[in-house]
């Protein structure tokens, strides 16, 4: 997702799930060239890219309360803000397609701050996932 000439805009309340589009090495799944985009309450499951966030010609990002796959980023992004805690997102779903209940095992490492340690983290995650279906 590319956000060019989009200044103080938001993501919030967004799910990415299996995005395999080929992404440039120094690109992210969501990267912007504008100020201040802000990424809020999303869940990223099973996407390939080099990073999951990135800025590009002096944008900058701020990514709050996001889960899922190991985040990364690259440029200007900050991530100081990310949290691992849980959080609720509300969707209304209506389906005509196969629906079901998924877990996710999550294991990463956090780098430790001024050190050249990694803290291990763990996480998992039950989802719901509908093909074929609407989300509103």
């Amino acid at each position: 997702m590319y956000h060019l000439s989009t200044s103080n805009s938001n993501v919030t309340y967004s799910m990415f799930l299996e995005n395999y589009a080929f992404v440039s090495t120094e690109w992210g799944l969501l990267l912007t060239e504008a100020n201040d985009l802000t990424v809020n309450q999303c869940v990223f499951l099973r996407n390939t890219a080099s990073f999951t966030f990135a800025t590009y010609k002096g944008g900058t990002m701020t990514v709050i309360h996001c889960s899922g796959d190991t985040l990364t980023n690259s440029g200007s992004v900050d991530a100081a803000l990310m949290s691992t805690e849980s959080f609720e997102i509300k969707y209304q779903v209506n389906s005509q397609g196969k629906c079901g209940f998924g877990f996710t095992y999550n294991s990463s490492t956090k780098k430790i701050e001024e050190t050249e340690e990694y803290e291990p983290r763990k996480k998992s995650n039950l989802s719901f996932v509908c093909y074929l279906a609407s989300i509103y």
